[in-house]
């Protein structure tokens, strides 16, 4: 789930573990935010970067 991501980090696609940096009350408080998130357009979106590759089969 997001706190668990947010708190282990996912190493394999460079994102860092929160836990050593942040509380766990401060780490539900990103997820709730990154939830409000969710279904929004911002305005001038940054574009997709790197290269897509698609799935193993």
């Amino acid at each position: 789930d997001l706190v668990t991501t947010i708190t282990n980090g996912v190493p394999d696609k460079g994102m860092i573990a929160w836990k050593a940096v942040l509380n766990p009350a401060k780490i539900q408080q990103v997820a709730a935010f990154v939830k409000t998130l969710a279904g929004t357009s911002p305005p001038n979106p940054k574009e997709p970067q790197g290269v897509l590759i698609p799935p193993a089969h």
